[in-house]
């Protein structure tokens, strides 16, 4: 068989219809699959971030157990006082 023949054939103009509709026109085609596949890495890598911060949020909360590291915390970060107390901050 020639080239031109095989050309003519009607399952090879099918093929090429089939490959293109798969690729190209289909609603999974192989841009979509491309795009789904980096949002699904983005969304990997956020899980993972909050994950982490949960780990991190986990261990803070267990070394607040008794009230002299809560008086503390508050102290040093939200700059709570007890009554008569002044607070000067230094930067």
């Amino acid at each position: 068989m020639t080239f031109f023949q095989r050309i003519n054939n009607f399952y090879f103009w099918f093929f090429v219809g089939f490959v293109l509709w798969m690729f190209f026109l289909d609603g999974n085609d192989v841009l979509n699959q491309i795009r789904m596949r980096q949002t699904l890495e983005e969304l990997q890598a956020e899980k993972e971030y909050y994950g982490n911060q949960i780990d991190l949020l986990e261990t803070k909360k267990a070394q607040i157990n008794d009230a002299k590291s809560l008086e503390e915390i508050a102290r040093e970060k939200y700059l709570m006082t007890k009554e008569g107390e002044d607070v000067y901050v230094v930067e």
